[in-house]
C-alpha cells in the first residue's frame, strides 16, 4: 500500500470491514442484554466487552471471506458487488493474513473476560465461533462453497450470540429465548441471502456452490420471502409465549421496510440494486435489534 495517502488507506480498510454487514454483530448482543435486562441482570462491562468481540468476529469473518475468496479466485471483475480488497490489489494477501490473525488473538484474550462471568460455556462458545469465523471461507471445505453459510449465519449470529450475551448475565438460558434469537437470525440470514443471489452467475465460474446457486434464483427468493416471513412468525410466537405481551408486537412496525425489500429483490436485476437492497437489509435488522430490544426494556 506504498504510495498510498494514510486517508486512502483508511478508506480501504473501511470497505473491507463491510460496515453495512456490521448490525449482524451488534443486534444480537444488544436483545440478549436487553432480555437479561429485564430479568434484573445487567453489567455494563460484560455488556461492553461482549459487543465488542460480537463485532470483531463479524470483521473477522470479512476479513477472512476478503482474503480466501481472492485466493480461490471467486472476486474477479464481473463480480457485480463492491471491489474486495485483496482480490483488487488495495490490500496484499500478506498483510490480510497478519491483521486476520491479529484480530484473532485480540477477540481471544478480551473473549477472556467473557469467560471469567459466565465459565466453560462461555470459553467453548468463544472458541467455536472463532474456529467457524475461519471455517466460512478456509480450509478445504470452506462453509461458504458448499452451501452451508445460510445455516452458519442463523445459527452464529442468531442463536449462538444471542443466547450467548443472555446467558452472560443470567447464567441460564430458558427455552424461549431461542425464539428470541430466531429473529436476529433470520434477519441476518438475509442480508446473506441477498449477496448470494446478486453474485450467482458469478460464483458458478469458480464452482463456490452457495446455497443461490444450488437452488438457482426463482427458489432463493422464495427462500428469502420466507425467511423475511419467519421473523414476524418468531415474533407472534414471542408474543404468545410471553402472555400475550402487546410489546413484542412492536417489531410489526417494520413490516412495511420488509414488503418493500422484498418487492426490489424480485425487481432487482443489475448489482447496484443488489447492493442497495443488501444495505436495507441491514438497516431492517438493526431496526428490528431496537425494536425489539425496546420491548423487553420498557
Amino acid at each position: 500500500m506504498r504510495g498510498i495517502s494514510i486517508k486512502h488507506q483508511i478508506s480501504i480498510w473501511i470497505s473491507a470491514i463491510r460496515p453495512k454487514t456490521l448490525a449482524a454483530g451488534i443486534v444480537p448482543v444488544l436483545i440478549g442484554a436487553s432480555a437479561a435486562y429485564r430479568s434484573g441482570k445487567w453489567d455494563a462491562p460484560v455488556f461492553g466487552v461482549a459487543l465488542f468481540c460480537s463485532i470483531a468476529i463479524q470483521v473477522l469473518t470479512n476479513f477472512v471471506n476478503d482474503l480466501f475468496d481472492a485466493r480461490k479466485g471467486a472476486d474477479t471483475d464481473k463480480r457485480q458487488g463492491p471491489k474486495r480488497a485483496v482480490a483488487s490489489g488495495l490490500i496484499s494477501d500478506r498483510m490480510m493474513t497478519m491483521v486476520s490473525i491479529g484480530l484473532t488473538a485480540c477477540i481471544f484474550l478480551c473473549g477472556l473476560y467473557l469467560v471469567y462471568s459466565g465459565g466453560i460455556p462461555i470459553l467453548l462458545i468463544g472458541i467455536t465461533s472463532l474456529v467457524f469465523a475461519w471455517l466460512y471461507t478456509a480450509g478445504p471445505y470452506p462453509l461458504s462453497y458448499l452451501g452451508l453459510g445460510d445455516v452458519f449465519v442463523f445459527i452464529f449470529f442468531g442463536i449462538v450470540a444471542t443466547c450467548g450475551t443472555y446467558f452472560l448475565f443470567t447464567h441460564s438460558c430458558p427455552w424461549e429465548m431461542y425464539v428470541v434469537a430466531a429473529i436476529p437470525g433470520f434477519s441476518s440470514v438475509t442480508i446473506l441471502a441477498a449477496n448470494n443471489i446478486r453474485d450467482i452467475d458469478t460464483d458458478k465460474l469458480v464452482h463456490k456452490n452457495t446455497l443461490a446457486v444450488r437452488l438457482g434464483k426463482a427458489i432463493s427468493l422464495r427462500m428469502f420471502t420466507a425467511v423475511m416471513v419467519g421473523i414476524y412468525l418468531a415474533a407472534v410466537a414471542l408474543f404468545l409465549l410471553k402472555d400475550y405481551d402487546f410489546r413484542f408486537l412492536l417489531l410489526f412496525l417494520s413490516i412495511p421496510i420488509a414488503i418493500a425489500i422484498i418487492r426490489k429483490i424480485y425487481a432487482a436485476e443489475r448489482g447496484e440494486e443488489f447492493n442497495q437492497i443488501l444495505a436495507n437489509c441491514g438497516k431492517l435488522l438493526f431496526i428490528n435489534g431496537i425494536l425489539l430490544s425496546l420491548s423487553f426494556v420498557l
